[in-house]
């Protein structure tokens, strides 16, 4: 993904360019950042602009 498109409204569901294979990438990087693996509930979650931040800025998923 092209970083100078992703927006508060970019997700999962409205990028043609956020495949699984960008999903993996992202997911990568954020294990990276938060030093830690992702749980499969964090991978899950993690499908726009404001989970990925909100896992970003807590360190965890924010709780339906």
């Amino acid at each position: 993904m092209d970083p100078s498109t992703i927006g508060p409204e970019t997700a999962l569901e409205t990028s043609a360019a956020w495949d699984s294979l960008a999903h993996f990438r992202i997911v990568a990087a954020i294990e990276e950042t938060l030093a830690r693996p992702l749980t499969p509930d964090e991978i899950f979650s993690a499908t726009d602009y404001q989970s990925i931040g909100a896992l970003l800025t807590t360190g965890t998923a924010a709780q339906d």
